[in-house]
């Protein structure tokens, strides 16, 4: 009975080291992973970024206004233009990104 339980003991040990050594393994990777996906995120809102800043004023301004999250609704209300407006002028803005994008195939689907 001794060497069962002891035997018992000494495998529960060496699956918890197994354990432990797996949970750090994926640990470093995810660490190592959030950074690579913070860096492509960062690089495509600065491509997006420079994008927009070719747009005219009006579309500028509704473009930076939808990527801080603001709907169209309170898009209007702060320029002070009907919704409509605002509806028509960032379809505009999409398809002009379309052709600014073209190149950059990747950045297609956030637009």
């Amino acid at each position: 009975m001794y060497t069962s339980v002891r035997n018992r003991c000494l495998n529960e040990i060496e699956r918890l080291k197994v354990v432990h050594e797996y949970t750090q393994k994926m640990l470093k990777e995810n660490e190592e992973g959030f950074f690579h996906d913070h860096v492509i995120e960062e690089e495509t809102y600065r491509i997006l970024t420079e994008g927009i800043n070719k747009l005219p004023k009006q579309m500028k301004n509704i473009m930076t206004y939808a990527l801080e999250g603001l709907s169209n609704g309170e898009i209007a209300e702060k320029m002070g233009v009907s919704l409509e407006n605002v509806r028509s002028l960032k379809k505009i803005a999409y398809k002009k990104l379309r052709d600014i994008f073209k190149n950059n195939y990747y950045l297609l689907f956030m637009i």
